[in-house]
């Protein structure tokens, strides 16, 4: 049955084919019948002028300078006023802000009252003279050195009866050099 159909194909085929190259032409006849001159357009001179263009740009983004300066107070403390606005131009040593005195104030008389303190402590009167000899810290460890050098005595007679121990009387002496220094 294949084989019945193999020739009847081919015959199809063969007939078919100049038929098929007559009817794709390459369009010469359409273009031998017009001419090949080309649309003429009309065109007028004008005189050339200067003007402005208005041009612009439609973008979203941010700006930025191309200097920046950090700005840190030395202090903290309460902002009550601030003369410049954002982006003005400053010299050195213009006033920026202005910060609430309490804070200050408060941290001044803190300072004083701990300087009070601390020459009462050491026994300073306020124009005096300073005598290490008057402070209570100074006297508490004459008053144990005192006591450490007593014992380490002690114990050193006490050795040369055979009463305390060599590692004893090592200790005694040990804490009576460190009181003493």
């Amino acid at each position: 049955m294949i084989r019945r159909f193999i020739p009847s194909f081919l015959v199809t085929v063969l007939l078919a084919a100049p038929l098929a190259v007559i009817g794709c032409s390459s369009g010469d006849a359409k273009g031998k019948d017009q001419p090949n001159t080309p649309a003429t357009v009309e065109v007028a001179a004008a005189a050339a002028t200067e003007q402005p263009i208005a041009r612009f740009i439609r973008a979203t983004g941010t700006l930025m300078a191309e200097e920046q300066a950090d700005v840190a107070a030395e202090i903290a403390g309460r902002v009550v006023s601030a003369p410049v606005e954002r982006g003005t131009p400053v010299t050195q040593g213009a006033e920026l802000v202005r910060l609430s005195p309490i804070e200050t104030d408060a941290q001044l008389k803190e300072a004083e009252a701990n300087a009070a303190q601390l020459e009462a402590r050491l026994g300073i009167a306020s124009g005096g003279n300073f005598d290490v000899n008057a402070v209570p810290e100074v006297q508490n460890a004459k008053a144990t050195a005192e006591m450490a050098q007593s014992e380490f005595v002690r114990s050193k007679s006490v050795l040369d009866q055979r009463v305390v121990s060599q590692s004893e009387y090592d200790q005694r002496r040990t804490q009576a050099e460190a009181a003493r220094q």
